[in-house]
């Protein structure tokens, strides 16, 4: 029997093909895989560039290369099996869609194989042209769709991030807006400070000293202004340092607030950071970025901040996308604290690993604020659900759709109105090695 080539492009005779469709067929045995390259050629209008791979390692190393528009593979495969293909094909993300050609009384294969990621499975000697190439071409269908949803998946998740980032900076302006305004009246303070300063009293001690000059023994002693003049020096002076001491300490408040607007801005600059990007990060410094862009709310409001941070390695993750979270959480929990008039005003952060996986870690914000009602814990993350008057502001359906987009998940819990609320952002995180 003729040898089959490694890579060869069969075409029907009749064919008239738009496009050369590539595919790679894992098969370790050659007669089986001569029959479905004959049969391919079989196929009217399209035209194959069949590639064989005669061994499990082989089909591997092509499937990794995402090279091929479809993938036939054998379920035999040596001591390994179609189903170890496709479980490693999980792992790395493959995007060829495999179809599996089992044996006729293999069912319960075909269903492990649609459960593992198969597009499809045929039965080899039950196999025609017709039904293969419906096979191929459903399955490339499917493909294509799902790769529109991932697209389209993805574009949805980067506008939610724009509009996440567009609550964040209008929030972020105006809490600038109340350190300016600080700014300004600490800058009065000082101006008056120093107009109040009794600087000419000074001036006008000084000369009349200056008349006195020769006989200052006398003028002290003798003249009733020269016996006030000692007790109004020293007048003078505590009033002087008074003063000086106020102005110093607007001045530090000056500089205290710059800083913090620097703090705020350099917050914001992370924020808008490119998305996207899995870099080593620890998550307490992502924490305490999102708290400095809303700081002066809490101090306005009266809001005490409760950390409880276990010591943690650096993860990699997504800097951007967890820190734009974390920003509209403690945003949206400062909101509820500030519309709760009774209790304490407290906003607790923990970051814990997770309870139950060693490859995840929990973020929760943890408000003392008005609460959610039951009946809308389940519908809070809702695109279509407003938040704005239970105090849970905007944002929360962009950051499930973010934390998704992450491999984590957004969930929240509360007791009730008026009983505070508590966000947790499960994450996955892959811990950075340190080198021995």
């Amino acid at each position: 029997m003729m040898k089959l080539a490694q890579s060869h492009t069969v075409t029907s005779p009749l064919a008239v093909p738009s496009e050369i469709i590539r595919v790679l067929l894992i098969d370790d045995n050659e007669d089986d895989a001569m029959i479905t390259q004959a049969t391919l050629t079989q196929i009217r209008g399209v035209a194959f560039e069949a590639e064989w791979a005669s061994t499990y390692q082989q089909g591997l190393q092509k499937l990794k290369e995402n090279s091929h528009d479809i993938c036939l593979l054998d379920y035999c495969l040596g001591h390994q099996t179609g189903l170890q293909v496709l479980g490693e094909a999980l792992k790395f993300g493959c995007h060829t869609p495999i179809i599996m050609m089992t044996g006729a009384t293999d069912r319960e294969i075909d269903l492990q194989a649609i459960k593992l990621g198969a597009a499809d499975y045929v039965i080899k000697g039950e196999t025609n042209p017709g039904l293969l190439e419906r096979v191929i071409r459903h399955a490339r269908e499917r493909r294509k769709a799902a790769d529109e949803r991932e697209q389209l998946t993805q574009q949805l998740v980067e506008s939610s991030r724009r509009l996440g980032m567009a609550e964040v900076a209008t929030d972020v302006l105006h809490n600038i807006g109340n350190v300016m305004n600080s700014l300004n009246v600490s800058a009065g303070l000082i101006v008056q400070h120093v107009r109040d300063m009794p600087v000419g009293d000074v001036q006008r001690t000084a000369t009349l000293l200056s008349t006195h000059q020769d006989d200052l023994g006398t003028f002290f002693t003798n003249d009733s202004k020269g016996q006030r003049v000692l007790a109004f020096l020293t007048q003078l002076g505590n009033h002087l340092n008074e003063q000086h001491d106020q102005a110093c300490q607007d001045l530090e408040a000056i500089i205290t607030q710059i800083d913090h607007v620097k703090d705020i801005i350099a917050a914001q600059e992370d924020l808008a950071g490119t998305s996207g990007i899995h870099e080593p990060v620890l998550l307490k410094d992502l924490v305490e970025n999102a708290l400095k862009i809303h700081a002066p709310g809490f101090e306005k409001n009266h809001i005490t901040i409760f950390r409880d941070y276990v010591d943690l390695p650096q993860v990699i993750t997504d800097k951007q996308q967890v820190l734009q979270i974390l920003a509209n959480l403690i945003r949206n929990a400062k909101h509820a604290i500030r519309l709760h008039d009774q209790g304490p005003h407290n906003l607790t952060i923990q970051i814990q690993p997770h309870p139950q996986e060693d490859t995840r870690i929990c973020i929760q914000v943890i408000d003392t604020g008005i609460g959610i009602p039951t009946e809308n814990l389940h519908r809070i993350f809702a695109q279509s659900f407003s938040k704005k008057n239970l105090g849970q502001g905007t944002g929360l359906h962009s950051n499930a759709l973010a934390a998704k987009n992450l491999g984590g998940s957004l969930t929240a819990s509360s007791e009730g109105k008026g009983h505070g609320a508590t966000f947790t952002l499960e994450l996955p995180v892959k811990f950075m090695e340190i080198p021995a």
